[in-house]
């Protein structure tokens, strides 16, 4: 038998001269799984934060160039630019209301913005816009507001 068995987390006995090999104990399993766990971890980490990837268009001296990336809160952060020095972005952030539902706020480099409400409860779903916009679907499908 390989003397290798007992550093590669195996627990070994000597019969006689013969070393004989044992299914790994918990805890070194358990130690391989947490160690797995971190690098899958680490991988995951960096491919998020680091995922954005410039695309760029345009002939000769001139061109576009976009990227956007999903930060670890889920929320979405979008650029453009050229080369003339030109320069966009755009943030949209979501979070979760204190009574329920949600609300998603879009916010740009330009100073605009704009967010919308939205949550359920046993009168409807609803949804409530920055602009003033409102629309309540009930239980029985009827809709009010919602543009009509």
């Amino acid at each position: 038998m390989p003397r290798y068995a007992a550093s590669a987390g195996m627990n070994s006995r000597r019969l006689g001269h013969k070393v004989v090999a044992q299914r790994p104990n918990r805890t070194v399993i358990a130690e391989r799984m947490f160690m797995k766990f971190l690098v899958a971890f680490a991988v995951a980490f960096a491919a998020t934060t680091f995922a954005a990837r410039a695309e760029c268009y345009g002939e000769a001296e001139y061109q576009v160039c976009s990227d956007s990336y999903v930060d670890p809160n889920g929320d979405i952060h979008a650029r453009s630019y050229d080369t003339e020095g030109n320069d966009y972005s755009l943030d949209t952030e979501s979070r979760q209301l204190p009574g329920g539902g949600n609300e998603v706020t879009s916010s740009d480099s330009e100073g605009n913005s704009y967010s919308i409400k939205s949550w359920s409860d046993s009168a409807g779903s609803h949804t409530v816009d920055s602009e003033g916009n409102e629309c309540t679907i009930t239980p029985l499908g009827t809709m009010i507001g919602c543009g009509q």
